[in-house]
């Protein structure tokens, strides 16, 4: 399984993360896949379970927002109540075993008019075998899925986000500045607290009104006086990010039937 976070940040933006392992058939497992994703204008998108039912989902809602005129925006309110209908049908033409890894997908981004008076965040989570949307309501909550949706070791820090003042401050003056924080506080505990499914190395996408930035979890230190940066301690391993490339090094549809996330 795998741990996908979207956070709606009452500061005009989104903020989604996800882990990197999948787990294979045999009980094997590799840090080897980027599993979020900006899959339309100014809207990211996430999935947990099936590896292959998950592409194919980030691929048919792509397909769908992408085909706007230049300059279009989305709704998330408006996408939760059609995109179910996809979802189904792109679930019911997956093999059964497939099927029996499940599949989650998340979408974020910031309304294209609404907020103020800074934009207002949306994110939702969808799961099989209905889609049935669900949003993050409260201003000041989080959304997970996947494995590390039922950790609560993993979860309180998210939950507890808006508690740290000192996380909070970090945002003045500096739009993004929370995610750093956040991004921080998640990668201690998964290194505090290993478990199997779960990768500690995280991709996060953060969804503005106008633009997506993407980052990860990679832990640099620097001299005191800044002047010089030095290695990274902790490094983002090669991923994989198209079904195709990863079905070709898995070593074909054998390996790779099956592989969850």
């Amino acid at each position: 399984m795998t741990w996908v976070v979207g956070v709606p940040i009452p500061f005009g933006y989104s903020i989604g993360c996800a882990d990197i392992r999948v787990t294979f058939k045999d009980g094997s497992e590799k840090d080897c896949l980027q599993k979020i994703y900006q899959v339309g204008p100014v809207v990211c998108g996430a999935f947990a379970g099936s590896v292959r039912v998950g592409f194919e989902m980030l691929s048919r809602i792509s397909y769908l927002l992408n085909n706007v005129e230049p300059g279009g925006a989305w709704d998330l309110d408006q996408v939760a109540k059609w995109w179910p209908a996809d979802a189904l049908e792109v679930w019911n033409r997956m093999p059964e075993g497939e099927q029996r890894l499940g599949s989650e997908l998340m979408l974020f981004n910031a309304h294209p008019q609404e907020g103020d008076p800074w934009p207002k965040p949306c994110v939702y989570a969808f799961k099989a075998p209905l889609f049935e949307p669900l949003g993050v309501r409260k201003r000041v909550a989080a959304c997970s899925i996947g494995k590390g949706a039922m950790i609560r070791t993993y979860c309180e820090p998210v939950e507890e986000l808006w508690a740290n003042e000192d996380l909070v401050k970090l945002e003045a003056g500096h739009p993004g500045g929370v995610a750093s924080g956040m991004i921080r506080m998640i990668t201690e505990r998964l290194l505090a607290l290993p478990i199997k499914g779960i990768s500690p190395h995280m991709h996060m996408l953060l969804a503005f009104r106008d633009h997506v930035k993407a980052t990860n979890n990679d832990i640099k230190y620097f001299k005191k006086d800044r002047s010089m940066e030095l290695e990274p301690v902790f490094v983002m391993p090669p991923v994989f990010t198209s079904y195709g490339t990863f079905l070709k090094a898995s070593g074909g549809e054998v390996n790779a039937a099956e592989a969850s996330c």
